[in-house]
């Protein structure tokens, strides 16, 4: 009985399915064919790539310069569960480099292909400003990272014993249509509806007692 039922149950699903189902046309050879809407689906809007997109589309990274590694220099570095460098810490063996290299790397997952973003960035020894960069990101962006070496001992005459290095940028998302080539990232007047941050991670540089 419960069998029967269920096929009752199932034989009227099946025909109200068929029921719903747009009635057959006869094309000019005499075959059937399902019937098509005369009006079009429609369009799905194009997702406009914003100021939010850019800023995740980015990462910076400061590392230990080819100048500066060497077997005396220890690097350690910390990543998180997505692979992202968040701490370096560095430690040198006495005696303390005149100058310690740190290069920064900006990298992009993505191409800004309509609309450019300019990166404008400053470079801390603990609170002190030793350096600068800006770069242009277009269309190429992921295909060419940006690099900037910095001395992060500029302006001392020795070393201290530990430093806190890192950068800091403002992303600034220009109109569409602006040819990349045309911009000077320096000259670059930013807006707060336009402007966003990207940071590097910060490394701590040990000179192992060594300082003044």
């Amino acid at each position: 009985m419960m069998r029967a039922l269920r096929d009752i149950v199932l034989v009227a699903f099946m025909v109200a399915i068929a029921s719903c189902s747009p009635a057959p046309v006869r094309n000019e050879a005499g075959s059937s064919s399902p019937e098509r809407s005369s009006s079009s689906s429609p369009s799905v809007a194009k997702k406009t790539f914003d100021l939010g997109d850019a800023e995740t589309s980015l990462k910076l990274e400061a590392k230990v310069g080819a100048a500066s590694a060497n077997p005396s220099v220890k690097v350690d570095e910390t990543l998180d569960y997505r692979q992202k460098l968040v701490m370096t810490t560095v430690d040198v063996t006495p005696p303390a480099p005149k100058e310690f290299w740190v290069t920064f790397i900006l990298q992009s997952s993505s191409a800004f292909k309509e609309a450019p973003v300019v990166v404008r960035g400053k470079v801390f020894r603990n609170d002190s400003e030793v350096g600068a960069f800006a770069a242009v990101l277009g269309a190429d962006a992921t295909k060419k990272p940006f690099e900037q070496n910095v001395d992060a001992l500029a302006g001392l005459s020795t070393a201290p014993n530990t430093m806190l290095v890192h950068a800091e940028a403002e992303v600034i998302l220009l109109p569409e249509g602006t040819d990349p080539a045309t911009v000077d990232p320096k000259a670059v007047k930013a807006t707060p509806d336009t402007t966003g941050s990207v940071l590097s991670n910060p490394m701590r540089v040990n000179f192992g007692g060594a300082g003044a």
